[in-house]
């Protein structure tokens, strides 16, 4: 499969993991792209107009991935602008940061937002997409971490470590529902280059980053190289690769298989012949 002429929206995707999703999906041929943003319109209209002058029509898009309203506003507006969409990259997320260890820090309001944005805004997205994306046996990709995978003491927070898991499983119920007419695969990238990082670190960023970016795999746009090969996969049962060095998304093998997903012995299921969800 080719991106040319396909349609693409990447929430969240006015910079970081995003944005260097955005300009890799450019890059790989689609005809046009919605850059999601929540706050930062001005940026967004920016980058969309950088888009543009590369040859591809973009637009940018403000919407809140916590109201069902805005996001299928948001949704409307893609269909308006390009009377399709086959791509969406669940990309929006957020965090707090709070140690591991400290559990009354941990706030009822913390755990409702994260959960509310990292996972049920996926779900949002690709509830609200799904007539669209079957139309054109569209894909969905859901950008989780590796901290949905392993439970390292430097991620920013138990609830977002666990919303990303959430989100894994997630990937593999939508890969059912959404079957055959749509295909929903995952990415989890380990440690990332980011505003997020940024912030967080501050003055010590440039260290950290120096120190744990091996290979300089943790940049965005080693990530994003990895976004359309989830949009492009179709089908596979995955595992996890170990001994993968620091700062590379996470790696899975793949094999083909003719399954709609595996049961919890890890034994495909037998006698279904749909999509089963790939994750990167």
């Amino acid at each position: 499969m080719e991106l040319n002429g396909r349609v693409a929206l990447v929430t969240g995707g006015a910079g970081g993991i995003g944005g260097a999703v955005v300009r890799q999906l450019a890059q790989a041929g689609v005809s046009g792209v919605a850059i999601n943003y929540r706050k930062s319109g001005k940026e967004a209209e920016s980058f969309a107009a950088e888009i543009e002058r590369s040859g591809v029509k973009a637009i940018a898009i403000q919407a809140d991935v916590q109201s069902d309203k805005q996001v299928r506003a948001m949704i409307g507006k893609v269909e308006d602008s390009f009377g399709r969409l086959d791509i969406v990259i669940n990309n929006a997320g957020l965090t707090h940061w709070v140690k591991l260890t400290d559990l009354e820090g941990l706030t009822d309001s913390i755990w409702d937002e994260i959960l509310d944005v990292d996972l049920k805004g996926a779900f949002r997205c690709a509830r609200a997409a799904q007539k669209l994306l079957e139309a054109n046996h569209g894909m969905i990709v859901n950008v989780s971490s590796i901290s949905g995978v392993l439970a390292p003491s430097t991620m920013s927070s138990l609830a977002y470590g666990t919303a990303k898991a959430a989100l894994i499983y997630m990937t593999r119920g939508l890969a059912v529902a959404m079957a055959p007419n749509v295909r929903v695969n995952c990415v989890a990238p380990a440690f990332t280059d980011t505003p997020w990082m940024s912030q967080h670190f501050g003055a010590d960023s440039a260290a950290v980053f120096q120190r744990d970016l091996v290979l300089q795999g943790g940049r965005n746009k080693n990530v994003a190289l990895y976004v359309p090969q989830g949009v492009l996969r179709e089908r596979g049962a995955a595992r996890i690769v170990p001994n993968r060095p620091r700062g590379f998304p996470m790696v899975i093998q793949l094999r083909d298989i003719e399954t709609v997903g595996i049961d919890d012995a890890g034994v495909p299921l037998p006698d279904r012949h749909d999509p089963a969800p790939v994750f990167l």
